[in-house]
């Protein structure tokens, strides 16, 4: 049998066999073809795919490296993460700082709030109605948290801001306990006002707002600058250093000694109101003969003539403003002077800002105890006590004039004065 002459193909359809040459040719060029459109549009699609990719790995990485949430979680002890990062991240450029950058930026967040607090403090004292004695100490609690606020934290923490930048950290750290006193210090003073529920509550979240932020800071100093080698402990106007392991003990051992002071002067016949109001200080670290050498530190003073406890107050309160007065003009005194380095008139400078505030306050908290209202003042003489260890941070050595040691010294006997009679009287 003749053999067929029909075409033989394969088992695929759509495929020919090499019987047929030009078949085969066709299909190997119409599949080179559509490869071709293929990667055309795979290349048209390349640029679109990697813009993508880029930005999401461009996310990622942002998103990773975002140091807000660890400087945050690195004061979690302190201050509540969220709140942390929510007011951090409302600076710009904080997803772009360190940790010294966010330390600069709590400052700045705690000054601002602590000025909006000022004003508003002062705000609700002018509105103030009544003439009675119950409006009277609550316009005067208001008084003084706008004079804490305007005088002592927001100052401070300008300076210390600055010397953070600076990456001074002794000094700033000396300025730290004049910082945060402001929201607590408002806080108490209104407490002692009768109309606690007005002035009270409408200070109250600006007080917890400007604590948080104060603490914010704080606690990024001390995680940025490291934790300082020792802590100091006021008792009878000397400083005693010692470590944080130690100072539960040591504490303990000071109120003991104080206790025990106060138990043998108990012994002793009291004379005077003056007598009798410093047998009772050893609480405050304050023991009789201190009190009264520094009360009486002028033998034509007529200390011992005052006749209750509210008149020793007044005293002391006067004594207060009059030392700050004092060391505030040495203070100027010594930075008009041409001897200090640049470094010292700096230092001089800045303390004369602290006492340029604490003369007015003191002189506020003067006349408000002669009127016998000791809540506020006593709150502003407690922020006084802590400009001398300022000072004594930003000026060193024989620089600082003698004065910020003698203020400090009546400063800690006033206040202890007066509040031991803020809640008897």
């Amino acid at each position: 049998m003749a053999p067929s002459t029909s075409k033989r193909h394969t088992g695929v359809s759509g495929h020919c066999s090499d019987s047929d040459p030009a078949a085969a040719q066709a299909h190997v060029t119409h599949h080179q073809r559509r490869t071709l459109a293929s990667t055309k549009a795979m290349t048209n699609l390349h640029p679109l795919l990697a813009a993508a990719l880029f930005l999401f790995f461009l996310s990622c990485a942002a998103a990773a490296a975002d140091p807000v949430p660890d400087s945050c979680e690195a004061i979690r002890d302190f201050v509540d993460v969220s709140f942390c990062a929510s007011r951090l991240r409302s600076v710009p450029g904080a997803a772009a700082a360190d940790r010294h950058g966010h330390l600069l930026m709590a400052a700045d967040l705690a000054a601002a709030s602590g000025a909006s607090a000022r004003d508003a403090a002062a705000a609700l004292a002018r509105r103030v109605a009544g003439d009675d004695q119950a409006a009277r100490r609550r316009e005067d609690a208001l008084e003084a948290c706008g004079i804490l606020y305007g005088a002592a934290s927001v100052p401070a923490l300008r300076l210390m801001r600055g010397y953070a930048a600076a990456r001074s950290w002794a000094t700033a750290r000396a300025l730290l306990p004049l910082t945060g006193q402001a929201g607590i210090g408002c806080d108490a003073a209104l407490g002692g006002s009768p109309a606690l529920a007005g002035g009270g509550g409408e200070m109250a979240a600006a007080n917890r707002e400007f604590d948080q932020l104060s603490t914010m800071a704080t606690a990024l100093l001390n995680k940025v600058a490291g934790r300082p080698a020792a802590w100091g402990v006021r008792f009878y106007g000397c400083v005693f250093r010692t470590t944080m392991a130690a100072s539960t003990l040591m504490r303990s051992f000071l109120l003991a000694s104080a206790a025990a002071v106060c138990a043998g002067a108990a012994g002793v016949t009291n004379t005077t109101a003056l007598d009798t109001v410093c047998s009772f200080l050893g609480g405050y670290y304050v023991t009789p003969e201190l009190c009264t050498s520094v009360l009486c530190h002028d033998p034509t003073s007529p200390c011992r003539a005052a006749r209750d406890g509210p008149a020793v107050a007044a005293l002391a309160a006067r004594l207060a403003a009059a030392n700050a007065t004092a060391a505030r003009d040495s203070v100027a005194a010594a930075a008009a002077a041409s001897t200090p380095d640049v470094e010292t008139k700096a230092g001089l400078r800045a303390c004369l800002q602290l006492y340029t505030g604490a003369a007015a306050a003191l002189e506020w908290a003067a006349g408000s105890v002669a009127a016998g209202r000791l809540a506020g003042a006593r709150e502003v003489l407690q922020a006084a006590q802590y400009v001398a260890a300022g000072c004594d941070g930003m000026v060193a050595g024989e620089a600082m004039p003698k004065e910020n040691g003698g203020f400090d010294t009546m400063v800690i006997v006033a206040h202890a004065v007066v509040a031991s009679l803020s809640t008897a009287y």
